[in-house]
């Protein structure tokens, strides 16, 4: 009885502990984020995953390191969504408050989609196996290169 009570005293505090990624410190909370020229993602997206991506590094102090993290991170969910050519730039500058921030500039590219999926060489393996690990490939939607890599390769 002792040891189940343990157990689920444990249990308790490690739940009680646990984050739920919502909350975000308040350095991190307090920069001034912007966003120009977005149109796949609405800016209040691109501001929650720019401030998780600062949270995440441990961000205190906005410099050029921070920024091209964040920069690098939003690229990679724009290619996701298939925009394969998105360019970002940036500049740290403050708010109107004098609150340390940046200001995002984003240049989408075009939205590029899949236009057809052929599957050759995949002798070994069973076509409608590899169709199905492929099914977000499917004509029509988005192209995303890093998820094809991860698809072909895992």
């Amino acid at each position: 009885m002792r040891t189940l009570l343990l157990v689920l005293a444990a249990l308790l505090v490690a739940l009680g502990c646990r984050s739920t990624g919502a909350e975000l410190p308040p350095e991190v909370a307090a920069f001034a984020l912007r966003f120009e020229g977005n149109q796949a993602f609405a800016s209040e997206e691109l501001d929650r995953r720019a401030r998780a991506e600062l949270a995440r590094l441990g961000v205190l102090a906005l410099d050029r390191a921070a920024l091209d993290d964040v920069a690098f991170a939003l690229e990679l969910a724009y290619q996701e969504r298939g925009y394969p050519e998105v360019a970002l730039g940036y500049a740290l500058e403050a708010d109107s408050l004098g609150r340390p921030g940046a200001r995002f500039r984003i240049d989408e590219g075009p939205l590029v989609r899949v236009r057809a999926l052929v599957i050759e060489g995949a002798e070994l393996l069973e076509p409608e196996r590899v169709r199905a690990r492929l099914k977000r490939f499917d004509a029509g939607r988005p192209f995303d290169r890093e998820g094809l890599v991860r698809a072909v390769d895992g």
